[in-house]
């Protein structure tokens, strides 16, 4: 059941996948407030790295 999962473990380095060799085209600039989206950033702001997980749950397993 939900208690006899194997706990999540963080892969190692030989485990991840590759980079990319070429950066994910977007937007040069937000859509609403137009500020940059590719950095240099102004002093002052952090970044945010958010992962969404495994779409329809591929990852999971029984």
């Amino acid at each position: 059941m939900f208690f006899q999962r194997k706990k999540t473990e963080m892969p190692q380095a030989v485990q991840a996948l590759p980079g990319r060799q070429e950066p994910i085209l977007m937007a040069g600039s937000h859509f609403l407030n137009r500020r940059s989206l590719i950095g240099p950033y102004p002093e002052g702001l952090e970044t945010a790295v958010f992962g969404l997980g495994c779409f329809w749950g591929v990852g999971i397993q029984a």
